[in-house]
């Protein structure tokens, strides 16, 4: 996983040069190769793994709607492993 995250990756957009810095920045402040990473090491140790969006205001139980999301409301991600996480089947 320390491999395949290493490097981060290449932004190939109409970005210019300055907002790619401030994305990558925004990326480290917010550790997501951090998630990432831990996200992959988990996956393979414990046979699964999710990687959650935190997003200010969000209920994790409703579909998250990309259009309602505001600046400053993206809070990073956490990653958790099979065991963390139980199905709830009175919703369906």
């Amino acid at each position: 996983a320390d491999d395949m995250t290493r490097k981060g990756i290449n932004i190939s957009s109409k970005l210019k040069p300055g907002q790619k810095g401030k994305l990558e920045t925004f990326w480290d402040e917010l550790a997501i190769w951090d998630g990432l990473n831990d996200n992959l090491k988990w996956s393979r140790l414990y046979g699964g793994a999710l990687l959650v969006v935190l997003i200010e205001g969000q209920d994790m139980s409703s579909p998250l709607k990309l259009d309602r999301i505001k600046e400053g409301q993206f809070k990073g991600v956490i990653s958790l492993d099979r065991w963390m996480v139980n199905p709830s089947y009175y919703d369906l």
